[in-house]
């Protein structure tokens, strides 16, 4: 059998990874809602960052947060976390994930932790040589 490897960019792909995922968590008796969401952050009529996060299962998982440096140090990274975590909560999710580097985006860190996330692990060595902590917020929500 021939087995080729084919460049491709995520739209071209997007609905057979779904595909391909969605039957194999089925055939481990799981639920299937995947979705990704990607925000703009805008401020006014300009743009100031976006957000990126996957839902899966019950469980979310932030991908991204960044804002644009001129528009730091005005709490939008709270709303943005708020606006996530709300988005958690109406969705009936039990966590919100994510990966930070202390060493690289220490406010982004200690933002987290304000927002009460914990510590789950550390990728030691991980993206450019430097430790990376996956943090962690368990959410309580009514049925």
């Amino acid at each position: 059998m021939e087995v080729k490897f084919v460049k491709v960019n995520n739209e071209e792909i997007k609905d057979f990874q779904r595909e391909l995922w969605t039957d194999f968590w089925k055939s481990k008796g799981k639920e299937t809602n995947f979705e990704n969401i990607t925000m703009l952050i805008k401020v006014g009529d300009k743009n100031a960052g976006y957000t990126s996060f996957k839902k899966f299962g019950k469980m979310i998982h932030i991908t991204e947060i960044i804002i644009k440096s001129e528009f730091r140090n005005n709490k939008i990274g709270h709303k943005v976390l708020k606006f996530i975590e709300n988005f958690a909560i109406e969705n009936k999710c039990h966590k919100i994930r994510l990966s930070t580097s202390k060493e690289y985006m220490p406010s982004a860190y200690y933002l987290y932790k304000k927002h009460g996330f914990n510590e789950e692990t550390i990728l030691h060595n991980d993206y450019w040589n430097s430790d990376w902590i996956i943090l962690s917020k368990f959410l309580d929500y009514k049925n």
